[in-house]
């Protein structure tokens, strides 16, 4: 998952610039009225991109962060 704030939708972008929307360093937890898990932030340098590492998703369930 990335997670990041709004951002322009016009506006003229490239990775570089989507940087500046990412957030960094997030307590993430998702649950799916099961199983809570925190996800972690994983390769910071290409986005801030967090996964579960004691999930894995179910077709036809609903998950809330």
């Amino acid at each position: 998952m990335y997670l990041s704030i709004n951002a322009a939708y016009f506006a003229p972008t490239d990775f570089t610039s989507y940087q500046q929307y990412l957030i960094q360093d997030a307590l993430v937890i998702i649950t799916d009225g099961f199983t809570s898990d925190t996800l972690t932030e994983v390769f910071p340098t290409l986005g801030y991109f967090y996964q579960a590492d004691n999930m894995t998703g179910v077709v036809g369930r609903t998950y809330t962060i």
